[in-house]
């Protein structure tokens, strides 16, 4: 091995370990701690995404997520790893600072580009202040057919406000599987 070649590899050996491991091979866990996690958020026209510590329940910071005048707008997370076998739960922190309540819509799929009708939905009531969310995996089901989430191949997590007025903040932390 050459000079150059080896200083290729060294450097090469140095990144892959400052990164560490990639999102998509560890369980879901998103604590916003990096600015490397929001690369693993789908941002949209109406939203507005940033590190803050204002809100955080893990760790040294949270998710601030600022939403304008838009259909079905929130937090879309992709690029975890996709078995969730051995989880039962999956979690979630969510601050509500408005006097309001907001009606949150989580869903999620365990098909590539699914259809509406293949989407696992649920939807919550969030109350002013700080709300824990749990939602147990073995209760998402289909409507029409009843079909279980297959835990084998969860393909994307939406947490979702249809409509929200123009302003709207929310903050996100600690979102896990247990």
């Amino acid at each position: 091995m050459n000079g150059f070649n080896a200083v290729v590899l060294a450097l090469t050996v140095m990144v892959g370990c400052q990164h560490g491991d990639r999102f998509e091979d560890r369980p879901f866990l998103f604590d916003f701690e990096t600015d490397g996690e929001l690369d693993y958020i789908t941002w949209k026209c109406g939203e507005l995404f940033e590190r803050t510590t204002d809100f955080r329940t893990s760790g040294q910071f949270g998710l601030r997520l600022t939403l304008f005048e838009r259909d079905s707008i929130g937090l879309r997370i992709h690029k975890f790893r996709e078995d969730w076998r051995g989880f039962q739960r999956l979690k979630a922190d969510i601050y509500n600072p408005q006097d309001t309540t907001i009606a949150l819509h989580f869903r999620t799929s365990d098909i590539d580009y699914a259809a509406p009708e293949e989407f696992f939905n649920l939807h919550f009531l969030l109350q002013p202040g700080l709300t824990r969310i749990t939602i147990p995996l073995d209760s998402l089901r289909l409507p029409d057919s009843g079909r279980p989430l297959d835990k084998r191949h969860v393909k994307l997590v939406e947490i979702l406000v249809y409509s929200p007025r123009r302003g709207t903040v929310l903050y996100f932390d600690h979102l896990r599987l247990e």
